[in-house]
């Protein structure tokens, strides 16, 4: 689960994917947007969908 505020991911719930938690931490912390569309996919890996 990711929450978004104008595309800036503000907060990550990763469970089973450890990966993307990680990757996640980092999206967060430095206010980087990504796709909504492809970090809704469970198929995309987190930082494949940094706009």
């Amino acid at each position: 689960m990711l929450w978004l505020r104008a595309g800036v991911p503000v907060a990550l719930l990763a469970v089973g994917r450890p990966r993307d938690l990680a990757q996640g931490r980092k999206l967060v912390e430095t206010a980087t947007p990504v796709d909504p569309v492809r970090a809704a996919d469970p198929s995309v890996p987190l930082k494949a969908a940094v706009a």
